[in-house]
């Protein structure tokens, strides 16, 4: 895993991001040290200059957007589990990174239902929640979450996610 050293500046938070790309996320323990990577990732972006903020957007790939499309999963996962509200707002941002980078936005709109009906778990307000998630990105990553936040009552779990458990606890499973 890397250090806060390791983490320095936009390009090694990218570069963190890329090995990701080689692992199924439903095959790794929950949470795994990936995740705490990418947790770190996506704190450090949360707390950044919008000019640092900014620059991440732009400089946010194909693999790095898949790597955090597949932590977003994770984390509807794992907020439930630890009933963590940090986790959901970080796997929306996650999302809304993913669709902001140029990556199929479909893609994402499959993980919404997830994280809207995590929300609901936790006794959360999913509006509210999409909408603070999302409220230190820059402009797009803004409009991706207001569309999450919007369009999430239409995607109802719609049979291609089941609430399940695994040895570890709650997890969501493809139906």
């Amino acid at each position: 895993m890397a250090s806060d050293e390791e983490l320095d500046d936009i390009d090694d938070c990218l570069e963190t991001l890329r090995p990701i790309t080689s692992l199924r996320w439903s095959d790794r323990h929950l949470p795994d040290d990936r995740d705490h990577l990418d947790q770190r990732i996506l704190e450090r972006y949360l707390s950044e200059s919008d000019d640092w903020r900014r620059e991440f957007e732009q400089k946010l790939g194909r693999e790095e957007a898949d790597a955090l499309g597949a932590f977003a999963g994770r984390a509807a996962s794992l907020a439930v589990r630890l009933r963590n509200q940090h986790y959901l707002e970080l796997g929306i941002l996650a999302l809304a990174l993913f669709a902001a980078s140029g990556s199929d936005w479909r893609d994402a709109l499959v993980e919404v239902p997830i994280h809207y009906r995590s929300a609901q778990l936790l006794g959360l307000d999913p509006a509210e929640v999409f909408r603070s998630s999302v409220r230190l990105g820059g402009d797009s990553v803004q409009v991706w979450g207001e569309t999450f936040r919007r369009r999430a009552p239409e995607f109802a779990l719609d049979g291609k996610w089941r609430e399940s458990q695994d040895d570890q606890g709650f997890i969501w499973a493809p139906a």
